[in-house]
Order: C-alpha cells, then sequence, then structure tokens
C-alpha cells in the first residue's frame, strides 16, 4: 500500500494535538495582549508554563501519532505501555525544562543549578528503572518467539527473575530486540530498491563458497606420485565394475542368463544407472554372445546398421539378411540396447520402430535374449506409453507361442523392468 502524501499526514498529526495547539494559540495571544500593561509585565512567566505544559501536549501526541502509524503492534496492553512510558518521559522532561529554565532567569546557573540538575538525573534514572521492570513481562515474551538470539541474549533470559541482575538483563534484552526490529525494519525498506537485492544475493553467494569450500577442502587427501594416474585415467572395459544393483541383476539373471529366449525391459529416469546395470549383465553372460548398442539418434534404420556390424555382418545388410544370420546362427546373443526411447515418437504410431526391432528378435526361432534400456521422458516417454511398450512386447511373443510363462511386471525402488522369458 503506497503512502499518502505529506499533507495528508500532515492533516493526521494537527488533528491528534488540535485542542493542545488551539488552547496555545489563545492562551499565547491573550498574554502577550495583557503583557503590554506595565502591572501585568510578570505574566511572562505564566507564558512560560503555558508552553511547556501545552507544548509537551503536543509532543506526546505527534509521538504517539508516529507510533501508532509506523508500528506493527495491536495489543492492547502493548499499547497501554507505549503510553505509559510516553508519558513518564516527556513530563518529566516538561517539568526539568521548565525548572531549569525559571532557575537560569532568576538564580543564575550557579550550586543550586547544578544541585537541581544532579537531581533530575537521579529522577530520570528511577523513572529508567521503572519503565524496564513495566515492560520486563512483554520484552521476554517478545524474545521467546525470536528462534536465533546470542549468547548474551540466551544469558539475559535465565537470569531475568534474579534481584538486580534481572534489570540489567531487561535492559540488555530491551537494547537487542529494539535493534533487532530496527534492523529488519530497515532491510524492509531497503528490501524495494533492486540494487540492494542484488547485493545480498552477492553476499549470500560469497559466503556459500566459503563454507562449501572449506568443507570440501576437510575431506581432500593430498595424492603424489604415479598414484595420482589410479584416479584420472577413464574407464574401459576392463576396469573393475563396482557392485550394483544386485537384486535388479538376480531378477533379469533369471530371464537374460538362461537358455530361454527373452526379452526385459529397463525403465527409468536419466541417470538412474541403466547402463551401468546393462553392462554388469553383459559382463555375467556366459552361454551368449554380449553386444552392447547405443541406440543412435536417427532411429530404426541406422539401429539396423550398428547390429550389423556387431554380428560381424557389413554395414548395408539388410533387415531379411540380419533375420536370415540369427535364425541360422549357432552363437547365441544376449544384446542389450541402451536409450531405446529414441525408437519412441511421441505421436500417434510413434511406438512403430520399436515394435519392428521386437518382431525382428522374435521371428528369429533362437534362444537369443535382449534387454531395452528407455529412458522415462516428459513427452517423448509418458507412463503410460511405458506400459504400452510392456504390454505389447509381451503380447508379440505370445502370439508365436515363443513365451510359455506369464507376463510379469518387478518394480524396484528407482527402476521399472518388464521381463518377458
Amino acid at each position: 500500500m503506497a503512502k499518502p502524501p505529506i499533507w495528508v499526514r500532515l492533516i493526521w498529526y494537527v488533528g491528534r494535538a488540535s485542542k493542545a495547539i488551539a488552547w496555545l494559540i489563545a492562551i499565547t495571544v491573550s498574554l502577550r495582549v495583557l503583557s503590554t500593561i506595565e502591572a501585568l509585565s510578570q505574566l511572562y512567566y505564566i507564558e512560560l508554563f503555558t508552553w511547556w505544559i501545552l507544548g509537551g501536549s503536543i509532543a506526546i501526541s505527534f509521538i504517539l501519532e508516529f507510533v501508532q502509524r509506523n508500528s506493527s503492534a495491536t495489543n492492547k496492553t502493548v499499547a497501554a505501555l507505549r503510553l505509559s512510558t510516553v508519558r513518564r518521559y516527556v513530563w518529566s522532561f516538561i517539568v526539568v525544562g521548565l525548572v531549569l529554565q525559571i532557575a537560569s532567569q532568576t538564580l543564575g546557573k550557579g550550586t543550586i543549578y547544578y544541585w537541581i540538575t544532579t537531581l533530575f538525573s537521579l529522577w530520570f534514572a528511577l523513572i529508567t528503572l521503572s519503565v524496564i521492570i513495566m515492560w520486563k513481562k512483554v520484552v521476554f515474551e517478545s524474545l521467546d518467539k525470536i528462534s536465533e538470539k546470542p549468547m548474551l541474549i540466551h544469558w539475559a533470559a535465565t537470569k531475568k527473575d534474579v534481584f538486580i541482575i534481572g534489570l540489567i538483563a531487561t535492559a540488555i534484552a530491551t537494547l537487542w530486540i529494539a535493534f533487532h526490529h530496527l534492523k529488519n525494519r530497515i532491510i524492509g525498506l531497503l528490501s524495494h530498491y533492486t540494487f540492494f537485492n542484488q547485493a545480498l544475493t552477492y553476499l549470500f553467494k560469497i559466503e556459500v563458497a566459503k563454507q562449501t569450500g572449506s568443507n570440501a577442502d576437510g575431506n581432500l587427501v593430498r595424492v603424489k606420485g604415479d598414484s595420482a594416474f589410479d584416479y584420472i585415467l577413464p574407464g574401459d572395459d576392463s576396469s573393475p565394475l563396482v557392485p550394483y544393483a544386485k537384486e535388479e541383476i538376480q531378477q533379469l539373471s533369471k530371464y537374460l542368463l538362461t537358455n530361454s529366449p527373452a526379452i526385459c525391459v529397463v525403465t527409468g529416469e536419466r541417470g538412474i544407472g541403466a547402463t551401468r546395470l546393462l553392462t554388469q549383465i553383459l559382463h555375467k553372460a556366459k552361454n551368449a554372445e554380449p553386444i552392447y548398442i547405443n541406440c543412435p539418434l536417427t532411429g530404426y534404420q541406422e539401429l539396423l546398421v550398428h547390429l550389423a556390424v556387431s554380428l560381424g555382418l557389413e554395414e548395408e545388410t539388410s533387415e531379411v539378411k540380419i533375420l536370415s544370420h540369427l535364425r541360422k546362427s549357432d552363437t547365441h546373443y544376449l544384446i542389450a540396447i541402451d536409450n531405446c526411447q529414441r525408437l519412441v515418437k511421441p505421436k500417434v504410431g510413434g511406438l512403430n520402430d520399436l515394435i519392428r526391432f521386437t518382431n525382428l528378435l522374435r521371428r528369429s526361432k533362437q534362444s537369443h535374449r535382449a534387454v531395452f534400456s528407455i529412458e522415462k521422458l516428459v513427452g517423448a516417454l509418458s507412463t503410460e506409453q511405458e506400459v504400452n511398450v510392456c504390454s505389447l512386447i509381451g503380447s508379440h511373443f505370445y502370439q508365436d507361442g515363443v513365451r510359455s510363462k506369464s507376463a510379469g511386471y518387478w518394480i524396484a525402488e528407482s527402476i521399472r523392468m518388464t521381463t518377458v522369458g
């Protein structure tokens, strides 16, 4: 909500103290007129009293109006305490100012004047102590609502009921809460400016970088000599495999590492570990020739080229010749096709290429096995299409009677696999 113009706010303040202002103007004009009479020249002191008392009343009205307009507190208890505090200090200032001004004009600034100053200093100390005691309960109730506090404030909270020390603890807590709210208010006002938000973002990034760097550096170990090359050499087929997805591999092995024809579908999000899963299955194959193919982006025809080369055929080998080779081959193949989602198109008939490749393996009439890794992509392979893929593969094996077991779904924590064996 935008702030009203300054003339509207001026009307607020004048309206709050309108009576005191009217009385001040009326009495001042009257006394100035009467003071022109020589016998009434001492009316100056009455005017002095009028200005201090009515001026103090106007000051109280202005302060209360300002606090009410700019404070978020709506509690009646807080409002009453605030009014009492303002009145105590303002009326004390009025009495002190009036007495000191009269003393300086009548007695001069001598010994008696400084005695009066000392006396009023003690008076303000007593007023401050009374205000601290008055606000004690509200201060510590507000303190309990703040989660992050320094150790000094925790100490003050534990000592609030101790005699004399409790006053010091309350004063410390009051100053800290006032500073805390003032800081939040200033940050809230500055947050409306873009440059301030950018500066805060920059400082936040620096702090995060420092903390991250310090935590990471503590876990680093210096590697010297030839052992450094054990950490930077890229992996290859002869690199040792880290044990991974043991339960998933056991489930797949029931279908892929036997002498029966089977197709398994492994689906999941990118980075789930499907490629490593395929690699370990291929390394375990003893009764079949393992073949790994990363499905090309261009689709089915390019996949046939990769399959032909992997089978030891020419690149230009047709689908018919590949099928003939698979039927006549005495070697059983375990074919792993990674990123098979590239054969799926998000449109009507988008599964045709995948069906064609499945039919190619189905018609081979041999104990060849295959495993497809299909990434679940939003817009490319939804959950519904994933089920359709699994159902199509299972139904095609049923049609030719190659598959004798019932189709089953096996769901792990992150990887869904459909097996046909």
